[in-house]
């Protein structure tokens, strides 16, 4: 978040040589890489986290913006849409799953499928974001001339 991407690099490799089963760090590392531009170094990363943790929405999410899907992939279509089925997953989880199917059906050209998705995705959002018109119109206002 500083913009210093080696240290933070350099942070999660430690982390991940202390604790080489932590998904989060393989996860966050994933998000520093696709930050630098190194895709593969990215998708290895977010695979990692799943491997370790089937169940972690964030890195179905990351790796579904790091790369372009198509019919072949399927299987990890199916697999993440079995993760919705699951009660216990969080609005959050269910959030960043329905994100990442909108972006995997979008890349097949199931445009109308990926649309339901979005929309779900955004509906768990909207529960986490509080926007109050008024404040913002007021706050806005001390900007104006």
């Amino acid at each position: 978040m500083m913009g210093d991407e080696r240290a933070a690099i350099e942070e999660l490799q430690t982390a991940i040589r202390i604790e080489p089963e932590f998904a989060a760090a393989h996860n966050n590392l994933g998000i520093v890489y696709m930050d630098c531009g190194e895709m593969e170094r990215a998708m290895e990363r977010y695979r990692e986290a799943l491997r370790l943790d089937s169940t972690m929405a964030a890195s179905s999410l990351n790796l579904s913006r790091a790369r372009r899907y198509g019919e072949a992939d399927l299987p990890e279509i199916s697999r993440i849409e079995d993760l919705l089925k699951e009660p216990d997953v969080s609005d959050d989880g269910r959030m960043n799953l329905h994100f990442a199917l909108g972006k995997m059906l979008d890349d097949c050209a199931r445009y109308d499928q990926a649309f339901e998705h979005f929309r779900q995705a955004n509906r768990y959002k909207r529960k986490r974001v509080h926007f109050d018109a008024e404040h913002y119109r007021r706050w806005s206002a001390k900007f104006r001339h």
